[in-house]
């Protein structure tokens, strides 16, 4: 349980408590400030005449987590490691340290029976460990089916060590130790209610129902009441074997990059959804770039001047003849730029894009100027953060020019100036994501069942890494959590109706329609800087990338 507890002058602040199984104490972890950086207490406090009284108090010698656990004799603290997480034990009364185990990975949650007996561990994925502390056993459980590995799974432990609950993804399990069955018992819904108005703000307030483990007994509080749900499985539908290792538990997926993609959704178990998500499916290529120096800025022809049409960033662009730098707002745009396709095609012989031309990214600038020391001319900086005013041209434009056209590199010899980048050579790379993951709207576009939408995110998390470099097409790494396709859909981050209703769903399904083009990271060499380190996105429709149609492309930006 979290909480807040006054402390003198305000000086430290209470990270994380929790309550004895007997009621009469109390443990507090403390963070102050000290003369070296933070200092960690842990504080014992009895409970007597309704007022915490401190009984025993630990200095630590470094950070804790957060959660603290009890049991009938100890006290359990989950601490942070390199690799995994540890817990350590602590004993009641005089908080002298009693042992320490390791586990391989680190719990979202963790919970003890009041003897000390079992740990039920909750992780990402909507996995669950239990284990015995006695013989050192852990069982393995999987009950959230198709849970990301972006999902928090909370756990709870019956008073009789005979089941758990866990929460993860909106959906509350029990699982039974006896037999390893887990089944569903309740989706928490949002109940809607209005307090009292207040002019200008909206005073909607919405209230989560909750289930929780009251002794041996399962309550949850919905719409203002609170009833009992039984503990038995059998009493659900649709039940399911949970436990790694049991007869009749799932098998996990097995596949590799190298296998055909028919036979690697045939592996999946997917095969069924094979159209739509080959529809979906979009190889990369990761991009890196390489500081050109001075000599980027070179006419072709002049020694060791940058290949005509070679892919690059910044510098003077290569634009087929009869084209002209494009402008916004009466002033040229600014040259992020070029990707030669048969370059990129050489690494990633799959992308969805043409097999050769050149692809070149203009940003429109701002009001904002600066002049740079070593030159005079003003120079008006980019906006990133510029919308699409509707039936206006865009603030931002992808040049496609087709590899028959005969290219020269333009240069800007009169005011006003864009924003310059240093030029940088490119080198293309095959990697990064192909399908959606939790941070596309294009995720829920297959309609999978739960067996399958684990089946699914298991092949994707083998055949795809996180990339936090550039990348051409395929799907990004996010450092926020809105899909990019929401707002390249709605055209700002206004989005229709609430996100469980029929008017949101049918919105995000028209979003996932869009698909990145291209991402550049905040990049040293080309002098890009994004906001505060962030990314920069261009996107396209589906069809419009078929077509060769770069005209109503988008941009978006994260910080």
């Amino acid at each position: 349980m979290a909480g807040g507890f006054a402390s003198q002058a305000h000086r430290q602040y209470t990270r994380d408590w929790a309550l004895h199984p007997a009621g009469d104490r109390m443990l507090v972890e403390n963070v102050g400030k000290g003369f070296r950086g933070n200092k960690f207490t842990f504080d014992e406090r009895g409970l007597e005449a309704g007022l915490p009284t401190l009984r025993s108090s630990k200095k630590l010698a470094f950070q804790r987590s957060g959660q603290v656990r009890p049991t009938n004799d100890h006290w359990f603290v989950r601490t942070y490691q390199e690799r995994g997480a540890g817990i350590d034990r602590y004993s009641v009364g005089d908080l002298k340290p009693a042992d320490s185990q390791t586990l391989s990975r680190h719990p979202d949650d963790f919970v003890l029976s009041p003897d000390g007996q079992l740990m039920v561990c909750g992780f990402s994925r909507g996995q669950v460990w239990v284990i015995d502390q006695e013989s050192g056993k852990t069982r393995k459980f999987a009950p959230h089916i198709g849970a990301g590995k972006e999902s928090y799974t909370n756990v709870q432990l019956s008073a009789s060590k005979k089941y758990v609950v866990s929460y993860c993804d909106g959906q509350y399990v029990l699982t039974s130790l006896a037999d390893g069955r887990s089944v569903v018992i309740a989706k928490p819904r949002d109940a809607v209610h209005e307090i009292e108005p207040f002019e200008g703000f909206d005073t909607t307030v919405k209230i989560q129902s909750v289930v929780s483990i009251l002794g041996d007994r399962i309550g949850i509080a919905e719409d203002g009441v609170v009833r009992e749900l039984s503990t038995n499985v059998d009493d659900y539908e649709d039940s399911f074997v949970s436990e790694a290792g049991r007869k009749g538990a799932r098998k996990p997926v097995r596949v590799t990059r190298k296998a055909p993609i028919a036979e690697t959704l045939e592996k999946a178990r997917l095969a069924d959804h094979a159209d739509t998500l080959l529809s979906l499916r979009s190889p990369a290529a990761i991009v890196r770039s390489k500081k050109l120096g001075k000599r980027g800025w070179s006419q072709p022809g002049v020694a060791h001047a940058p290949e005509l049409g070679a892919s690059r960033l910044g510098g003077w662009p290569d634009l087929a003849e009869g084209v002209d730098w494009p402008e916004a707002n009466g002033k040229p745009m600014a040259f992020l730029g070029q990707i030669n396709l048969a370059q990129a095609h050489e690494a990633q012989p799959d992308l969805k894009l043409p097999g050769d031309g050149l692809l070149s990214f203009f940003l429109g600038c701002g009001e904002e100027s600066y002049t740079p020391d070593d030159d005079e001319r003003e120079r008006f900086m980019v906006d990133i953060l510029q919308d699409r005013e509707p039936g206006g041209p865009p603030g931002w434009q992808v040049l496609y020019a087709p590899a028959s056209a005969e290219l020269r590199r333009v240069e800007l010899s009169e005011d006003p100036y864009p924003e310059l980048f240093n030029p940088a050579s490119l080198k293309f790379q095959a990697g990064g994501k192909l399908f959606p993951d939790e941070q596309s709207t294009a995720y829920d576009v297959p309609d999978l069942a739960p067996a399958e939408r684990a089946d699914y995110v298991e092949m994707i998390e083998q055949l795809q890494s996180e990339n936090p470099n550039m990348q051409l097409m395929g799907y990004p790494t996010l450092i926020q959590f809105t899909p990019p396709e929401l707002y390249c859909e709605a055209g700002d981050f206004t989005f229709p109706g609430h996100p469980d209703s029929d008017e949101y769903r049918a919105f995000a399904k028209k979003a996932s329609e869009w698909t990145m083009l291209l991402k550049l990271d905040s990049d040293p060499n080309a002098d890009f800087i994004w906001g505060d380190g962030g990314q920069f996105f261009f996107y396209s429709r589906r069809k419009d990338l078929e077509a060769l149609d770069f005209s109503d492309t988008r941009i978006y930006f994260e910080n």
